[in-house]
């Protein structure tokens, strides 16, 4: 998975109906959604990786069951709207066959694991050193 980029230090864990996960992976394993909050810091984060040639990993989880985290992706772009809505575009879904807890994720600026309970619609977090191994 993902062999040949370079992953940025950050990524961005967020939630997704599974079904709409499910349907996309079985497709063209790219999609885009809206979230109704500007991810300010995941826009900077996006901006710094594409100008060092880097790619910032999205992590998903399922948001209607517990599930850690079952998809990973890469963020193809990160718009904030006027309206102060965040559009992303992602594309490389890949499914993870062991799905990892969230608190295998660390938090950006707590330094410290992303709770299983976390149920916030996105986290800042280090990318996992063996993100590349979770297929």
């Amino acid at each position: 998975m993902f062999a040949k980029q370079i992953m940025a230090p950050y990524c961005i864990y967020t939630i997704r109906h599974k079904k709409e996960l499910d349907k996309v992976f079985a497709g063209k394993r790219a999609d885009s959604f809206t979230e109704n909050k500007i991810w300010r810091e995941g826009y900077k984060i996006f901006q710094n990786a594409q100008k060092q040639n880097m790619v910032v990993p999205l992590l998903l989880g399922a948001a209607d069951q517990e599930s850690g985290i079952i998809y990973v992706a890469l963020i193809d772009s990160i718009e904030i709207s006027t309206d102060k809505k965040t559009s992303i575009t992602y594309s490389q879904l890949t499914s993870i066959n062991n799905p990892r807890p969230k608190k295998s994720l660390v938090l950006k600026k707590a330094k410290r694991p992303l709770s299983d309970r976390f149920i916030r619609n996105y986290a800042l977090c280090y990318t996992p050193d063996n993100i590349r191994d979770w297929e």
